[in-house]
């Protein structure tokens, strides 16, 4: 059973490492004008670069530019059908390598294209047809998006059926990985029976190593007028962004404790000692941190990046260089060994070693503990 993408159906702020392909994938059920002013606009808002339209209805080519255009894309390639179709449109300005139909069954349509090397296969089986013969094999890197019309289990459907199996067995004998999310919404909403399904599937390659081409795949909202749900693909290394609460934060381990003794001994002895001055000497603690103290918050930050990565992916996004992405990936390297040579059971010294280090603590004192003696406050 192929492998699927555990993916965050929230939204999160995310950082592009290199190039990054966004792809969207709908069944527009019959282009039309109306149709393609929403795709448009979706297109606009994700910044898309290809295309992928099934069901389109369109007997001859020039039919989808009579009943809908869609502006600023060019068809890269297309299956004329009276009932089915399928196009293939890429963005103004990208080049691409466009490829006759790839699959030899006739109730089955696909079509491929390169872009940066990247294949891009759009599939479409419809809903009574067979799997008669399997999807052609593309070598890495290579995504296969459409509507696969096959049940299985693997996708939330509650049963198998022929096709799901069918599509399941040719993923494992090509090395192919499925990208799903059970959490996400389905991409088809029956109208009859108020459910959702996920007809629409995407699967990408694996290189040598068996990891799948880096990938995540999203649900937009519904179409006018259509059951299916377009799906956005985006193809490359993405970082999250995780964003913190608007709460300054003092941060101790950067705290001027000899000044901060300094002011609250030359400060405290204005103040008598009774309950009646609590809140006095509270207001003359934070008074007195803030001048010894720093604190603030970062609105957004990448978990478990040290200055020194921030540093390196920073001159390598500039210079390009390829020995600094090899540093950083030999940095990957040694923190995946570091993790998983972590044992607590023998020895919990080294991971909590590991631990204090990511947590920017250095010694025994490092949390900054303030304790009063004779001669005032101390730290």
């Amino acid at each position: 059973m192929p492998q699927c993408d555990q993916l965050s159906s929230k939204s999160h702020r995310t950082r592009d490492i290199g190039p990054i392909t966004r792809i969207c994938q709908v069944n527009i059920e019959r282009i039309s004008q109306a149709k393609c002013e929403v795709v448009i606009k979706i297109l606009l808002e994700n910044d898309i670069n290809v295309l992928l339209l099934q069901e389109t209805h369109a007997r001859e080519e020039q039919d989808p530019h009579k009943r809908g255009a869609i502006p600023g894309y060019n068809l890269a390639h297309a299956i004329n059908h009276a009932q089915y179709r399928i196009a293939t449109y890429v963005k103004d300005g990208i080049k691409h390598v466009a490829a006759e139909t790839c699959l030899g069954d006739p109730d089955v349509f696909a079509s491929a294209i390169m872009i940066n090397n990247l294949t891009i296969v759009n599939v479409y089986k419809p809903t009574n047809s067979l799997w008669t013969t399997n999807l052609p094999a593309f070598p890495y890197p290579c995504l296969y998006a459409g509507d696969f019309n096959s049940y299985h289990t693997t996708w939330r459907y509650n049963k198998n059926d022929a096709n799901g199996k069918h599509l399941v067995q040719w993923a494992e004998n090509n090395n192919v990985h499925l990208v799903f999310n059970a959490k996400d919404s389905g991409s088809f909403r029956s109208a009859r029976w108020k459910r959702d399904y996920n007809p629409d599937l995407t699967f990408t390659t694996c290189d040598i190593n068996r990891t799948p081409l880096q990938t995540t795949r999203r649900i937009l909202s519904d179409v006018p007028n259509s059951q299916h749900r377009p799906v956005l693909v985006e193809v490359g290394i993405k970082i999250p962004l995780t964003n913190s609460m608007p709460l300054p934060r003092w941060n101790l381990h950067k705290a001027d404790w000899p000044k901060f003794s300094a002011d609250m001994d030359a400060a405290i002895r204005w103040i008598p000692h009774c309950a009646e001055n609590y809140k006095k000497f509270t207001k003359l603690i934070i008074t007195t941190a803030k001048k010894s103290i720093a604190r603030g918050y970062r609105k957004a930050y990448i978990p478990c990046c040290s200055e020194e990565s921030e540093k390196l992916f920073d001159e390598y996004t500039r210079t390009g260089n390829h020995e600094i992405g090899d540093d950083l990936l030999k940095s990957r390297n040694r923190w995946l060994d570091t993790v998983e040579s972590m044992v607590f059971k023998t020895s919990s010294r080294k991971a909590w070693s590991m631990l204090n280090g990511l947590a920017g603590k250095t010694g025994k004192n490092s949390r900054g503990d303030c304790k009063q003696n004779s001669g005032g406050v101390q730290s």
